[in-house]
């Protein structure tokens, strides 16, 4: 019988945490919710997918693993003198902003190339294979519609 009221002083505080955030059109610095509404991250770091003209595009926050995961990965990308060009309409690539960005406001990534911005001044990177476009998308999985993760990863496995 105790159990069950511990289960129940549990549950009714969990919803309450996650609803009353929401009620009052707040975000809670430690738990953000992804396009779908389910939580991920602490929030730090954010991905979108670029891909709409004229609505949102789809975004999702980066998990703690994640966000390591990225920026060791974005560390250990060799510059490059390769453009960074993106067509006017479609899929143009990921954009990842948040702190922790190694000195960036936002990261683009898109068709081998990433774009570190910071302010005025840009560098750009090498992205071999487009690993790190491939793995961005990997972390979208969830928070995309699927039809549209389908697509994408068509576009960033046919190299278009």
């Amino acid at each position: 019988m105790r159990f069950n009221a511990i289960i129940a002083s549990v549950l009714s505080a969990l919803l309450v945490g996650l609803m009353l955030p929401n009620a009052f059109g707040l975000e809670s610095e430690n738990l953000s919710s992804d396009v779908n509404g389910s939580s991920t991250g602490n929030g730090a770091l954010q991905a979108v997918l670029d891909v709409y003209s004229g609505r949102e595009n789809p975004h999702w926050n980066l998990t703690s693993g994640e966000e390591e995961t990225f920026l060791k990965s974005f560390q250990a990308l060799s510059r490059t003198d390769a453009e960074f060009t993106s067509p006017g309409l479609g899929y143009r690539g990921f954009i990842v902003e948040g702190t922790g960005l190694e000195g960036y406001d936002q990261v683009s990534v898109f068709r081998g190339v990433v774009l570190a911005q910071a302010g005025e001044s840009s560098s750009r990177f090498e992205d071999k294979g487009r690993l790190l476009e491939r793995w961005l998308l990997g972390t979208g999985k969830e928070s995309l519609e699927g039809e549209l993760y389908a697509r994408i990863l068509s576009e960033v496995e046919t190299g278009l």
